[in-house]
């Protein structure tokens, strides 16, 4: 899993636009595809 605060993140394979700001790792944050699915997310 690869993030960047406010941008792009990807994870086997697929690309998500992280929305929210990652401020403290670990910490979950929710994510949307390009397909419009949304899930959470463990960013270490």
């Amino acid at each position: 899993l690869t993030a960047s605060p406010g941008g792009a993140m990807q994870r086997d394979g697929k690309h998500y636009q992280v929305i929210v700001t990652l401020t403290n790792c670990p910490c979950m944050v929710t994510v949307t595809s390009s397909t419009g699915a949304s899930e959470s997310v463990e960013v270490k």
